[in-house]
C-alpha cells in the first residue's frame, strides 16, 4: 500500500494542525531538501524495487540555485524517489490514495 503523507489539500491541514515543520524535518532526515519538495503534488511512502521509498515531485533549480520556471505553467519539477531511511512517526494520520482502498 502507498501511504499518502501530503498533497495540495492536506498541506493546509498540516499547517493548521502544526505538523508542517515536523514533516519538513522528517523529509530532511531522509536526505531530501524540504524546500525542493512541491506541496502541490503527492508525497508518498511506497514499495520500490529495492525497498520502501519516498516518492515526491522536486522543484528543478538552475546553476545559481534558483527555481526553474516554465512560462505559463510555473515552477518546473520532476518526480523523484529516495530510499526511506526514517519511518514517518506513528502518530501521524494515515491516508490512502484515492485510487487505492484500505484493506481491513
Amino acid at each position: 500500500m502507498r501511504r499518502l503523507i501530503s498533497n495540495r489539500t492536506l498541506w493546509g491541514l498540516h499547517i493548521a494542525q502544526g505538523r508542517a515543520m515536523e514533516i519538513s524535518a522528517w523529509v530532511a532526515a531522509n536526505g531530501i531538501e524540504p524546500d525542493d519538495v512541491s506541496t502541490d503534488h503527492d508525497l508518498t511512502v511506497e514499495e520500490g524495487a529495492d525497498g520502501r521509498v519516498i516518492r515526491y515531485r522536486a522543484y528543478l533549480r538552475n546553476a545559481e540555485g534558483a527555481r526553474c520556471h516554465v512560462d505559463g505553467v510555473g515552477a518546473a519539477s520532476e518526480e523523484r524517489t529516495t530510499p526511506l531511511t526514517v519511518e514517518p512517526p506513528e502518530h501521524w494520520p494515515v491516508w490512502a490514495l484515492a485510487d487505492e482502498r484500505l484493506k481491513p
